[in-house]
This record gives C-alpha cells, sequence and structure tokens, in this order.
C-alpha cells in the first residue's frame, strides 16, 4: 500500500474505530467497573493510533523507501502518534488511578536529606514553569519563541516534579503516567511547533 493510502485507511481506522472500542469499553465496563472500561477504550484507541503511526513511519524511512521523508509526510505521522499516545497513556492514567484505588499502600518513612530534595525539586519545578509562563508571555514580537519557551518549561517542570515524587517515595503509577503524558505531550507539541515555523 502506498503512504497515502495508509494514511487514509488510518483515519478511517482511528476514528471509525472509536466506535468499536467505546462498545469494548462497555462492555468491560460492565463487568470491570466504568473507569476500567474508559480506560479500556483510551488504550485501544491510543494503541491504533500507534500503530498507524509506527507504519506510515516504517514507509519513510525504511531503507529505498518510494516517499521521500517531507514536513507533512513526518507531520502526518506525528498527528497519529499524537492521538495514539495521549489515548495510550491518558487510558494508562485512568486505570493506574483506579488499581491504585482499589489496593492502596501505606506511605514508607522518608528520610530528612530526601525529603528536602523533594521539597528543592517542587520548588525548582514552580519555578520553571512560572519563569517559562512570564517570558512566553512577554516574547510578543515573536509567538514562535514565546509558545515554544512556555512547552518546553512545563516539560522540564514535569521532570523536577517527577524527580521530587521519586525522592519523596510517594511516586505512584499513575503519578509517573501524568508525568509522562503532560511533559511529553508538550515536548512534543514544541519540536512539531518547531518543524511546522
Amino acid at each position: 500500500m502506498s503512504f497515502d493510502s495508509i494514511a487514509t485507511t488510518g483515519l478511517v481506522g482511528l476514528f471509525g474505530g472509536v466506535l468499536v472500542w467505546a462498545a469494548v469499553g462497555v462492555l468491560v465496563g460492565r463487568f470491570q467497573g466504568f473507569e476500567v472500561g474508559i480506560a479500556t477504550g483510551m488504550i485501544l484507541f491510543g494503541l491504533t493510533g500507534l500503530g498507524f503511526a509506527g507504519w506510515l513511519a516504517w514507509l519513510l524511512w525504511v531503507p529505498g523507501a518510494e516517499v521521500a521523508p517531507g514536513r507533512d509526510q513526518i507531520g502526518l505521522a506525528g498527528v497519529f502518534g499524537a492521538f495514539g499516545g495521549f489515548g495510550a497513556l491518558g487510558g494508562g492514567v485512568v486505570l493506574a488511578s483506579e488499581l491504585e484505588r482499589r489496593r492502596p499502600r501505606a506511605p514508607k518513612p522518608v528520610a530528612a536529606s530526601r525529603a528536602r530534595l523533594a521539597t528543592v525539586c517542587t520548588a525548582a519545578g514552580n519555578l520553571v514553569l512560572v519563569s517559562g509562563m512570564v517570558l512566553g508571555m512577554v516574547m510578543e514580537d515573536d509567538m514562535t519563541r514565546g509558545a515554544l519557551t512556555v512547552f518546553r518549561s512545563v516539560t522540564l517542570a514535569c521532570g523536577c516534579w517527577f524527580a521530587a515524587s521519586v525522592l519523596g517515595q510517594g511516586l505512584r503509577l499513575f503519578h509517573a503516567l501524568l508525568f509522562l503524558l503532560l511533559g511529553g505531550g508538550f515536548y512534543l507539541a514544541a519540536q512539531s511547533l518547531q518543524l511546522v515555523g
């Protein structure tokens, strides 16, 4: 199949499959609970997008590829990857949150030095986020640079908060996936904006 044919099939499969994955989610939710059903539908939707993104990327970068990886082609593969990533990670966040609610863990004691480092990382993440927002807003002469600054500051802040959670031993799968979803999403947005701009 050609690149355009796969892209068209992918769009139909991704968005047309929403009804199928929603039905599967309803069926799972009937037996496992509403949140698990929602998570199942989102993960299946995400895996569909990631599958087509991988297929398109293979066509672009496989040795002897018939299609040159131009901006439009890379952007289209990125769109599938973005929808797939957000769907899969979003479903993972919902599922992890529900599983941790069903199986709560008692908090473990944390050494004072680790607690202080966790506080520093949290404060650093907050400072990076606020600084990035302020710098992004004052760059009125270059909106692209301003948006890139904001997006990258969110990514860096998520990294700081992730480190704070690890040091404080408060990291749960839900938190890890949430930081990955937010940080990774804004990183991809920055990369896409840089590519287009």
